[in-house]
């Protein structure tokens, strides 16, 4: 037994042309502006990796609390803690890390967070 459905098509059921254009048009502007966003987000993941890669530390580092003796120098920190590495990458992580401006002084006593990269 075959069943046949009729489809009733009304005139409002019929999209006008203007209204098709323009459905049009905005698909293909969010197409447009989600694929720029893609490669726009793609492009700085990868410069941030490369960035990454080519940084001087590598991804794990051993961390200890260091409390400042009189006389102690960020220089004289870097160059105990990481004898082997270039002591202004040492100072200069050691002022990142510790929210440090460039050339603050230390007073005795205070705490540091030093890292052995």
């Amino acid at each position: 037994m075959e069943v046949r459905r009729s489809i009733s098509v009304t005139e409002s059921s019929f999209v006008s042309p203007v209204t098709y254009r323009r459905r049009r048009t905005v698909a293909g502007g969010i197409t447009v502006v989600l694929a720029s966003a893609f490669a726009m987000g793609a492009a700085t993941f990868g410069e941030r990796n490369r960035a990454d890669a080519s940084s001087s530390k590598p991804k794990e580092a051993r961390c200890a609390t260091y409390y400042v003796q009189p006389g102690d120098t960020e220089w004289g920190i870097a160059k105990n803690v990481n004898p082997k590495r270039d002591p202004r990458e040492g100072v200069k992580d050691l002022e990142v890390d510790n929210g440090l401006k460039s050339g603050a002084t230390l007073f005795a006593g205070k705490r540091l967070i030093v890292c052995k990269y």
